[in-house]
């Protein structure tokens, strides 16, 4: 496993950065200004620009809301570089099959 980064580690980590900036804009449900939620799809753009920079996926929130006095996410879809759109629950289960394929292929 040395050497191979897990993706949805990797997209993980980004959510909670992104969650960690979330908190800390002034958002006030149907009340938060224009510029306001300009900022939070600016910074969902980065995080995936650079996600699909980093790990060569293109990863997508579609059910991105303000929901009361936080930001909501939702579950993310991820484009693999082969087109297939999958979850973030398959993509986990894709990486852990590879590396238990390449474990047994080296033993």
């Amino acid at each position: 496993m040395s050497g191979y980064k897990l993706v949805h580690r990797r997209i993980q980590q980004e959510e909670k950065r992104l969650q960690s900036v979330y908190d800390g804009m002034p958002i006030k449900g149907k009340g938060t200004r224009e510029d306001t939620q300009k900022r939070v799809l600016r910074e969902m753009q980065e995080m995936t620009f650079l996600l699909a920079r980093e790990c060569n996926i293109l990863v997508n929130y579609p059910k991105l809301s303000i929901q009361g006095n936080k930001v909501v996410l939702g579950p993310p879809t991820i484009l693999l570089p082969d087109c297939r759109y999958v979850t973030f629950e398959q993509l986990k289960e894709l990486e852990i099959s590879e590396i238990k394929r390449r474990e047994v292929k080296k033993g």
